[in-house]
């Protein structure tokens, strides 16, 4: 910023005078490189969170329309299988077509105790199959055994982590991080403009000086 000087000189005129300010020192080319690595990955870090879950959201609309049922894990018992916090898209199935080694949500004692875990054993015929499950991560079976209802729901994939994003998305907590991302990738793109390299107008120290 300049300074402005107010000198009178003989006879009161006046008159201003512009004396250049020190010029700023260049960026160096190392300083450049980084600042334009830290742009590039803060937008890619913005787009890529964006991605997922927008095509997360997606992907559950598009799976409940077509019949499939979307849930998040929140247990342990199925170890790297099915990991804690990913997103599983399970398919109605007639329970005559339950066999060992499917994945299924099962209801030993009502809805309340649902439960996604892999089948182990089963019995019966078409009118009443019993099934006896066990989590991958559990050492033993589970207590007791299920008998199944007639549409079954079985694994048919899953994600990774995606589930901890999209129900964090639900909450207002998570709506003010999606609206938060959505707002740090439209000011990237502004960031973009400020911190791009321009030719300014010469700064300097205006003088108010005698004639």
């Amino acid at each position: 910023m300049g300074a402005l000087r107010d000198d009178t000189g003989a006879g009161g005129l006046t008159g201003f005078s512009v004396t250049p300010s020190p010029a700023s020192p260049p960026m160096s080319g190392e300083a450049r490189v980084a600042r334009c690595r830290l742009r590039r990955l803060l937008g890619a870090l913005c787009a890529a969170l964006l991605v997922v879950l927008v095509g997360g959201l997606a992907l559950v609309v598009v799976a409940n329309l077509v019949g499939y049922r979307s849930m998040i894990v929140r247990s342990g018992s199925m170890g790297e299988t099915v990991p804690v916090g990913s997103l599983v898209l399970t398919e109605p199935v007639p329970r005559e077509s339950i066999d060992i080694g499917d994945i299924a949500v099962v209801q030993p004692d009502g809805p309340d105790s649902a439960r996604l875990h892999r089948v182990i054993e089963v019995y019966g015929g078409d009118d009443d199959v019993i099934v006896a499950t066990q989590g991958d991560a559990n050492e033993v079976a589970d207590s007791g055994l299920t008998t199944l209802a007639p549409s079954v729901h079985v694994r048919r994939f899953s994600v990774p982590l995606l589930g901890y994003l999209l129900s964090a998305s639900g909450s207002t907590a998570g709506l003010l991080a999606s609206a938060t991302m959505v707002a740090a990738a439209s000011g990237w793109w502004m960031l973009r403009a400020i911190w791009r390299p321009a030719d300014g107008p010469v700064t300097g120290r205006v003088e108010h000086a005698s004639h």
